[in-house]
């Protein structure tokens, strides 16, 4: 839960900075954190709750908002629901490179 609160933070900072797109990639990181530190306290209801496509399009739709790219919603969406999937195993690198590339579309 450390590491959702260092990535949002992170995410505060690239968009006080207007780096968007990196802001992007951080506020998942942090969405993606507190989904596996729910899994990892074996808080399920709230793991299933966060992990609802409702509560994940709600959390991305203002990251992708500030970066002027809503149209991407839907993939984005699609990217996070993999890696929740494969909790516990996400690979945070392969993700931010996924979304990179993304965002550049």
């Amino acid at each position: 839960m450390n590491e959702m609160i260092i990535y949002d933070k992170i995410r505060l900072f690239l968009q006080r900075e207007k780096n968007f797109d990196d802001a992007v990639v951080y506020g998942t990181f942090s969405f993606l954190s507190q989904a596996l530190g729910f899994y990892n306290q074996k808080r399920n209801q709230e793991l299933t709750n966060l992990t609802d496509i409702n509560h994940i399009l709600e959390r991305l739709t203002p990251l992708l908002k500030k970066a002027k790219k809503e149209q991407l919603i839907n993939k984005l969406s699609d990217i996070v629901q993999v890696q929740i999937n494969k909790i516990p195993n996400i690979c945070f690198t392969a993700l931010e490179k996924e979304i990179k590339t993304l965002l550049l579309e």
